[in-house]
């Protein structure tokens, strides 16, 4: 439960952090910081930020997990009688979800780094 929260914190600071850098490089007169955006495209970028971490977050701490020996014993122990609840199973089902969701947050970051509205 942690490993997700702290993977799900760093995701989304990592793409909250490049959508800002990429803002203040098409805007370069004003600064990359949060005071700088406008109401929509900063929406635009926390919102596609915070959906588009979800899944790759929930892959990063599934992997990491994973990577522990008596972790994975104990997940393979704890969901032996269970169907789809294996490694490869859920991190197929991660992968759909993201597939799924990755571009269209990634059109809103785009419409909010290019923020039309900008004066």
């Amino acid at each position: 439960m942690y490993i997700a929260i702290f993977c799900l914190l760093f995701v989304v600071w990592l793409l909250f952090s490049t959508c800002l850098y990429l803002h203040g490089q098409m805007h370069p007169h004003t600064g990359s910081s949060m005071n700088d955006l406008h109401g929509v495209s900063a929406i635009l970028i926390a919102a596609s930020s915070f959906l588009a971490a979800v899944p790759l977050a929930l892959m990063l701490g599934n992997l990491a997990l994973w990577i522990i020996p008596p972790l994975r014993r104990a997940h393979n122990e704890a969901f032996a009688d269970a169907p789809n609840a294996s490694f490869n199973d859920g991190m197929r089902q991660l992968a759909t979800f993201a597939a799924l969701v990755l571009p269209l947050c990634l059109v809103a970051a785009a419409v909010g780094i290019i923020d039309p509205w900008h004066n």
